[in-house]
């Protein structure tokens, strides 16, 4: 039976689609250019990975569940697997967006202690704590921290999250 949230359930989808392409977006302008020496140093190495599988989520096809007939109840159906698979990739995005930060953030503070210099044993100690810095950091980028992140905001920003998807029930 119809209950009448459906034009509810697709603003749903279009600010979860929004929040996506926001993420995309900023994934997409995150640029770094490593000399060859620094090619394979760990915080590069991180964020060439990001950029790579917010590549991947871009490419990978949306397969709708079916075809829209004018039944609602079909139309619940879809919107509900739609606020699914968007919520899925959103969530895959926002834990890229912040694995690509802790990256631009270890560069950044490479950069930072380097000042234009090859690094030497004088740098070794604070290249050393840059990589635990972004170490932990990146093991505390966790599914939970991310999702709950996620549902903050839309609990801030006042939106109907009813059928969002819990995160065990994320294609993740």
């Amino acid at each position: 039976m119809a209950d009448g949230m459906n034009d509810v359930r697709a603003l749903r989808v279009a600010e979860i689609v929004q929040d996506f392409r926001d993420l995309q977006s900023m994934i997409s302008q995150i640029d770094a250019h490593p000399t060859a020496d620094e090619y394979d140093e760990e915080g590069f190495v991180v964020l060439r990975g990001c950029l790579a599988e917010g590549h991947a989520i871009l490419t990978t096809p949306f397969s709708p569940s079916g075809t829209p007939d004018g039944d609602p109840e079909q139309e619940k159906s879809n919107l509900q697997y739609i606020i699914h698979d968007a919520s899925t990739r959103r969530f895959i995005a926002h834990r890229i967006y912040l694995q690509a930060t802790a990256a631009m953030r270890w560069i950044n503070t490479r950069e930072s202690i380097l000042q234009g210099e090859q690094p030497t044993s004088a740098h070794s100690r604070a290249l050393e704590d840059n990589d635990e810095t972004m170490r932990a950091e990146l093991a505390s980028i966790t599914d939970d921290r991310v999702f709950g992140n996620l549902h903050d905001n839309d609990i801030a920003s006042g939106r109907w999250v009813d059928e969002d998807p819990d995160l065990s029930d994320l294609s993740v």
